[in-house]
Parts: structure tokens; sequence; C-alpha cells
């Protein structure tokens, strides 16, 4: 009996610690656009999915493409996704029975040299998968490696004061199923529902090589191949049609001394990787697709290869023609 109590007891204080981390997270967890993207692949199904880093999600406006080819699409790309993120999004997908009839992956080389990172990022697509067998092994594969704080309250990355700002919005929109996109829209950037984010023109007279990295291949993580080779698997054993790209770079970043060398060896090590693969890949910064579409500075907002809303527009219809 008195064993009894005392397992009683325990589970109880587990239960009430459960309770206080669910309401903490309720209130402090912002309300990402990522959020959304969940909820529409979980409920909806396209034709393409576009995954990747940021180079996809600011790059490809599937509404664009969709003129031209006429299939539907969602962009889950992101600035610190990686292919153990990619893998999983898909993954869940086939789970919920919707999956994709293509993938189409944008290879950005240099973020190949770095493993996933810890930070507010880092939970950034598992926190908002539904229960399932996917987010289970989801959970076991990187969410358990991490820092207990990460798991246990997945907002401590995020600024509290400006959380508890938004605590009222965040329960509001968490308790009623709201996933309006009017709070994703910036001075310099927005959300669209198909996914892709919009960037605004900036000048570019203010653009630096400062976030920019070259590419050397004796640096590449295996752990990001090894996700990306699963990604395949997953996508041929499915009936997923599934293909790479490199998406446009910058001419001036192209030609600079410093990078110009690595933009070359990742073209190569990537063409082969894909081919070894047998997956098709595409590099428009690679000699065969380099003219399909521009490279001057006014095209981009930065150095480091992100269009603004016009050329993204113009390069999604240009990738949907080649594709078709």
């Amino acid at each position: 009996m008195r064993s009894f109590k005392k397992m009683a007891g325990i589970l109880a204080v587990l239960a009430v610690m459960a309770a206080v981390l669910y309401l903490l997270d309720l209130v402090l967890y912002p309300c990402t656009y990522i959020r959304n993207d969940l909820h529409f692949i979980t409920t909806e199904q396209v034709d393409d999915i576009y995954l990747g880093t940021s180079h996809s999600r600011i790059n490809i406006d599937p509404e664009a493409a969709m003129e031209v080819n006429g299939r539907t699409g969602h962009n889950l790309g992101n600035g610190n996704e990686y292919p153990i993120d990619s893998y999983y999004l898909v993954k869940l997908m086939i789970e919920k029975g919707n999956a994709p009839r293509r993938v189409i992956y944008v290879t950005t080389p240099e973020y190949f040299l770095l493993d996933k990172q810890e930070g507010e990022n880092y939970l950034l697509f598992y926190h908002e998968f539904p229960l399932s067998m996917t987010k289970l092994d989801f959970f076991f594969h990187a969410v358990a490696r991490c820092n207990i704080r990460t798991i246990l309250f997945p907002w401590y990355e995020y600024p509290l004061s400006t959380e508890l700002k938004m605590a009222a919005s965040n329960i509001r929109k968490k308790l009623t199923g709201d996933y309006g996109i009017e709070d994703f829209k910036g001075s310099t950037q927005e959300y669209h529902e198909s996914g892709y984010i919009e960037r605004y023109p900036t000048d570019p007279s203010t653009y630096n090589f400062n976030s920019i990295w070259a590419f050397d291949p004796e640096q590449v993580s295996r752990e990001n191949l090894k996700w990306v080779e699963k990604l395949v698997k997953l996508c041929k054993d499915n009936d997923i049609e599934f293909i790479s790209i490199t998406a446009p770079s910058v001419n001036k970043t192209l030609e600079n001394e410093k990078f110009a060398e690595g933009y070359r060896l990742a073209d190569q090590y990537f063409t082969d990787f894909y081919e070894k693969l047998g997956v098709p890949y595409l590099n428009f910064n690679g000699e065969k697709y380099y003219n399909a579409f521009t490279h001057k500075v006014g095209a981009f907002t930065d150095l480091d290869g992100h269009m603004h809303g016009d050329a993204a527009r113009d390069f999604s219809r240009v990738l949907a023609g080649i594709l078709k």
C-alpha cells in the first residue's frame, strides 16, 4: 500500500509538472509561420514541395511556378533547415496521407559544412509536428540529443519581453485554430500562404560579404549527406519524384577570388553526389544552367543569393519551365 501511494504521488507530481510546462508553452512559444506550414501539409496535399534552406523559401514562389506548369505547391524551405528536418517533413506528409508527387530540394553547398546547431531554430519544425510516429522518430534521432532545456522549455531561446507582449495573441490563435498570416508581414519581407517569403528590394550599395563562407569539400558533414541519402530513398520508396537544384547566386560573389574556387568545387561535388544517387541536379551557378537566369546584383537583396520578390517570381517561372 505504501509503495502504491508513493507511486501515485510521483505520478501526481509529474502530471502537475507536465500541465505547467504545457501552459508555459501555450503562453510563451510564439506562433511562427512554421506552424502555418505544418498545418497546411498535414491537412492539404499538393503536387510539389520545395525544401532546403532560405534559398528555397525566399527564391521560389509556388504560385508563380504554377502559372507555368499548373502544379500546386508549397514552400517548406527555411534558414537553418537541415537535411534531417527535410527528411522528417516528407515522412510526416507520407504518414498523414498527403505525400506530394514531387520534391524539389534546394542544395545550398556551404550549409553542408555545418551540423544542426542548438538554438531557437533547433525545434522550429519539430515543435509544430502533430502527435505521430514520425514525431516520435524525429525525437529520438535529433531532439533527444539536445540540451534538456531545449526539450522542456522550447520557448527559452525567445526573448521573454517580446513573448509576454504576444501572450494573449498566442493563446487565442492556438485555442481557436487561427492560422492567419497578417502577423508575418514586416518592413523587409512578408510570408505568403504558399510558404514563400517575399523580400522587398534593398539598396545594393549596402551589401557585403560578411555572411558568406567558401565551400570546401573536405569539410562536408557526413551527417548531412546521410539524411539527404535517406530523403532520396524515402521518395523513391513512395513513388515521389526527387529533383535537387542550386539557386542562382550573385555574379559579384561567384567571381570573387575568395569564393570562386568554392563554387567550382561545389558544382563538381554535388553533381557527382546526386549522380550516384540517381536523381537530377540542376545547378544554376554551373555551366549548363548559368545563363538560364540572371546573376546581376540588382535581382538580389544581398550577396548571398536571396532574391527580391519580382526576381524570385521570375526565377520560379524559369525553374517551372525547365522542370516541365
